[in-house]
């Protein structure tokens, strides 16, 4: 089971809140959660420092729907946090090109009625940082952040042409291709009638 049986329990007699959890491998490490104020993590898994304070940056804009990936796919999800102070916006307009790649990890964390964490948090997503935007209209400010994940790193081919310079090059001497430069977007080939 990926969650804890406390934790299941509590989701499934109703009244738990979930909230979500950022954490940027920066210098030094970003942290945010899906909330207002401070919150204190315990260390686990992924956050090694005990007591570790999280930022509030206000309410998502949105929860982002996360692509199980199969067969070396790669997925990309954007959060957008909504409600965050001047401060914070500053600081995530400084540090954007600071925390390009960096690594990062997204966990999802059940609440009770008292806003208590019921169980450590799930670390659902872990990826690279891609983008960070920041937006600011008349009483709001946002926050986008792009979360790479899965096998990022992948190498795709290059485009092959059918032309006679790269048909040399994938196989010396032949003249498969040797014909191409001939013709040209639009026009009609005649072909040969036995």
């Amino acid at each position: 089971m990926w969650i804890t049986e406390a934790a299941a329990a509590a989701a499934s007699a109703g009244g738990v809140k979930p909230a979500m959890f950022l954490r940027i491998a920066a210098d030094p490490i970003i942290r945010a959660w899906s909330g207002v104020g401070d919150f204190r993590l315990s260390a686990d898994t992924i956050e090694t420092e005990d007591g570790a304070i999280y930022k509030g940056v206000g309410r998502l804009a949105e929860w982002p729907a996360f692509d199980v990936l199969f067969n070396g796919e790669a997925g990309r999800l954007s959060i957008t946090m909504s409600g965050v102070d001047a401060a914070l916006q500053d600081l995530a307009e400084d540090s954007a090109a600071d925390i390009d790649q960096a690594a990062c990890h997204l966990g999802v964390l059940f609440l009770d009625e008292r806003d208590q964490p019921i169980a450590a948090p799930l670390w659902v997503v872990e990826g690279e940082m891609e983008d960070l935007e920041t937006d600011r209209r008349a009483g709001l400010r946002t926050v986008t952040v792009t979360i790479g994940y899965g096998p990022l790193d992948r190498r795709r081919p290059l485009l092959g042409y059918w032309s006679p310079a790269d048909q040399e090059a994938r196989s010396p001497g032949d003249l498969f291709c040797s014909r191409t430069p001939l013709y040209a977007e639009g026009s009609e080939v005649t072909w040969p009638r036995w």
